[in-house]
């Protein structure tokens, strides 16, 4: 499959080439990295509508439920692993069955790396591990696929246009003001057209 790759250093990419996930794989693994690591959504909550334990610990109807989606994603590392065993004996049958994701090494779960998205062979992976800004199941949110193919777009289409050079490590933070979504204390790049650069 990644042998029939389109060749687009000499054109744009078409919309068509964009917004298929497995053209350009290292387009994919950028947009899963940009919102694994900006948390875009700190949490989401839901509301018990039956008496439940959740993990040994009984939670009665009525009760909100806060799930913290955006630090799992995005630190839930191989370090887990002993805490979330740990917990397997109070899981729910139905959670045992087996972990659909993996766990990001501590080494650099930290850090922005797009290629712990990517295979062997270069394809894409979207269950390399966490990943939930949308959060998951059938109560997800329903205009994920509207969202990251407008990132895509975006990205890919400003990626054609211009490089983005580093900033100053002063203007380069995660630091970020959570509310229903997290908004970032400042946002700057160095964009610099192609024909410019050295």
């Amino acid at each position: 499959m990644l042998n029939n790759l389109p060749v687009i250093n000499t054109r744009p990419p078409t919309y068509a080439e964009i917004s298929d996930e497995t053209n350009l794989p290292y387009l994919s693994a950028v947009i899963y990295e940009i919102l694994r690591c900006s948390r875009t959504a700190a949490a989401v909550d839901r509301d018990t509508t039956c008496d439940t334990t959740l993990l040994g610990y009984p939670i009665p109807k009525g009760t909100r439920v806060l799930m913290p989606i955006g630090m799992v994603q995005q630190l839930e590392s191989n370090g887990s692993k002993d805490v979330t065993d740990g917990l397997h004996s109070v899981r729910s049958v139905s959670s045992q069955r087996g972990r659909k994701t993996g766990y990001w090494s501590e080494s650099d779960v930290h850090l922005f790396k797009p290629e712990r998205w990517l295979r062997q062979d270069g394809s894409f992976n979207a269950t390399a591990g966490p990943w939930l800004p949308f959060s998951y199941g059938f109560r997800g949110c329903f205009g994920q696929k509207l969202a990251l193919l407008q990132l895509r777009l975006f990205v890919a289409m400003t990626q054609v246009n211009v490089f983005f050079d580093a900033i100053p490590e002063e203007l380069n933070t995660w630091e970020s003001h959570e509310t229903v979504t997290n908004h970032p204390v400042q946002c700057y790049v160095k964009p610099v057209p192609w024909d410019q650069l050295n």
